[in-house]
């Protein structure tokens, strides 16, 4: 099945993130609905990992994630920015 929205390449990753940060044993999320929550914008709100730490953006792919001076951990760029 095709995914209307990502690419091919995009989902390849977002797979190897989903995998080695095991989203699915953490917190019982299925890899379509991780797919639909990074679309949404949602994932780096409802599951950051510590409150304490910022949630940044990246700039080029949207995904959110924690944590400040790291590269987007889906395209890897370092253009990102904290979300609002």
């Amino acid at each position: 099945m095709k995914c209307p929205v990502f690419s091919d390449e995009r989902l390849e990753r977002l797979g190897k993130y989903f995998v080695y940060h095991r989203i699915y044993d953490r917190y019982g999320i299925t890899f379509e609905r991780f797919v639909r929550m990074v679309e949404a914008g949602t994932w780096g709100k409802e599951y950051s990992e510590n409150d304490d730490e910022d949630i940044m953006e990246c700039d080029i792919c949207g995904t959110r994630f924690v944590g400040l001076s790291k590269p987007c951990p889906v395209c890897k760029s370092i253009m990102v920015s904290t979300a609002v």
